[in-house]
This record gives C-alpha cells, sequence and structure tokens, in this order.
C-alpha cells in the first residue's frame, strides 16, 4: 500500500506523471522485484539441496525407506535377481555377513534357507534400529512383503502366496543372530566369513575413489580365503537423494572394482555385470554395477 500510496502522491504533485503511469511502473517495479525473489528462493533451495549430508546429522531411516522401498524399483529388480543367482555358489551352512545393510532387509531374505546365521552390520544404530523393529514384528516396522514376494519369485516360486511369504519372514527372523555395530573405515578384529554381502555400501558412505578404496579394502578383508563375496554398487554416480537430503557416493564403476579386487587378491575370479538404469536420474545415478566374486583360496597349493 505505501508503494501505492506514493504513486499516487507524485500524480497529484507533478502534471508531468500519470496515475496511470505510476502504477504501471510500480506493477513492473513489484514484478521485477517477485522474480528477483523466485530465482534468489530457488537458487538458495538448490544449494542447499546440494550441500553434502552428513549421515551423523542428517540421515532419516524413514525418509530414506520412503524414498527407495516402497516398490521393487528397477535396480533392485536386477539386484536381487542376481543375488539370488550368485549365493547358489556360497559354502551352505555358515554365518553370512550382510556389511552395511542401512535399514533395510531386502537383500536378506534370499540368503536366509542357505545359512544357518545371518549377521547383519551397520554403522548407524537408527538403522539397526529399523531392523530390530522388523525383527521384532512391531505394528509400525517396513513392509518388507513386496521384495520377498519378488525374492521368492526369482528363486522359481512364479506365484507365491501369502503363506509362502509369511514363512520366509519367519525363516529369516529365525536365522538373524547378530546385529553388528561395523565401520568400513576401520579393519576388523572379528574373523571373516565364507560369504559377505555388501550392497551399495562403500560407494554410497564415501565421496571420492580414494576413500571408497580404502573402506572397500576392508569389506574385502571380511570375506575369507575362497569365500564369496556380493556386492553391489552405484555406476559413476556422484550423490543420491534422501528427502531433500543429497548423500555422497563415490562416482566408481567397474572398472574401478576390478582394479581394486585385482590388487587386493591377486586375480578377479567371478562375475560383474552392468545395468543402466536411465529412468532412474530422480535419485542420482543411471546405472548400477553387481558383482560376485570369489576370493582365492591361497591355502590350495596344487
Amino acid at each position: 500500500m505505501p508503494y501505492y500510496a506514493g504513486a499516487f502522491g507524485a500524480a497529484l504533485v507533478a502534471d508531468p506523471v500519470e496515475a496511470t503511469d505510476a502504477i504501471t511502473f510500480l506493477a513492473g517495479a513489484n514484478l521485477g522485484a517477485a522474480a528477483y525473489e523466485y530465482a534468489l528462493g530457488r537458487g538458495t533451495t538448490s544449494f542447499v539441496a546440494r550441500r553434502i549430508a552428513s549421515f551423523e546429522t542428517d540421515w532419516v531411516p524413514a525418509d530414506y525407506l520412503h524414498d527407495y522401498y516402497r516398490d521393487v524399483e528397477p535396480d533392485e529388480v536386477a539386484t536381487i535377481d542376481f543375488f539370488v543367482r550368485e549365493i547358489a555358489g556360497a559354502t551352505g551352512g555358515r554365518p553370512v555377513l550382510y556389511f552395511g545393510t542401512g535399514p533395510t532387509l531386502h537383500h536378506v531374505f534370499l540368503a536366509a534357507p542357505l545359512t544357518c546365521e545371518l549377521h547383519l552390520g551397520d554403522y548407524l544404530d537408527a538403522n539397526l534400529d529399523e531392523i530390530r523393529r522388523w525383527l521384532e514384528d512391531s505394528p509400525d516396522a517396513h513392509d518388507w512383503r513386496p521384495f520377498v514376494r519378488h525374492t521368492l519369485s526369482c528363486e522359481g516360486n512364479e506365484a507365491p502366496t501369502d503363506a509362502d511369504i509369511r514363512r520366509r519372514e519367519e525363516l529369516t527372523r529365525s536365522r538373524v543372530t547378530r546385529l553388528l555395530h561395523v565401520d568400513g573405515r576401520e579393519p576388523s578384529s572379528e574373523p571373516p566369513y565364507a560369504t559377505v554381502v555388501s550392497a551399495y555400501c562403500a560407494d554410497s558412505a564415501t565421496n571420492n575413489p580414494r576413500a571408497w578404496a580404502a573402506f572397500m579394502i576392508h569389506v574385502l578383508d571380511r570375506v575369507e580365503p575362497g569365500g564369496l563375496l556380493l556386492t553391489a554398487m552405484l555406476r559413476r554416480s556422484q550423490g543420491y537423494r534422501v528427502g531433500h537430503a543429497l548423500f555422497p557416493s563415490a562416482g566408481v564403476d567397474e572398472r574401478d572394482l576390478r582394479q581394486l579386487v585385482r590388487a587386493q587378491w591377486g586375480t578377479v575370479d567371478g562375475r560383474i555385470e552392468v545395468h543402466e538404469l536411465p529412468d532412474e536420474p530422480d535419485h542420482g545415478y543411471a546405472g548400477i554395477v553387481l558383482a560376485a566374486l570369489r576370493r582365492p583360496d591361497t591355502s590350495d597349493t596344487a
């Protein structure tokens, strides 16, 4: 109102200034100011959104589950199918370590029939608390049934029933014997495992190839000689979105993985697949790398 009062006042005291001209000028000025404020606001929002978030202060498990695990998205269709096929080569009856589970269980169901124990490890207590809610069958636990259904389908049960899904859930609950705090930045003092599954962990917890390699070495060391590693990573991603936060990714690909495994294990024995995901750019990645790698058994002298 002060702007428009000033416009009419100027028109009254100055003959050359018509009221219509004054109003037109102020309307244009206000529109320009509005456009400026809008652009500034969008720019500020974009800057804040692109700030690399911290797992210690910004990670919200519920947001991650909401954004990525309401349905079985194309990346997980490929990942679960690959893991189901490749875990058939695991040593049966031995504990399986899941390193860096996050708040998720969607890769765990496929190992339950093959192992005596499932050990689930993550760095954040909030993620382990989310898993614990599901293990306790809490009403507010995340619903993993779509992923169990897809797992059973990949195993050959083309039309799993609700009873089939419940049986696999209960089998999984019975097999989980340990929830572990793990930190990929540090070497482990525990014995290695015959089978380790680490999906979207090292690459999604680091922000450059060097940090990824240091982290991934500690994952590789968790695999005993002759053991199997199943792993997955975002391909050449610089970051992925959870809610309004942008979390880091190391920007690595299959060549980085091969080079690191060869340097640590002396050879790359196994399968590595690349899957393009052109419909997933909003998440911050457009491809994934899946790998099933066998650590050489140095005790074999034959």
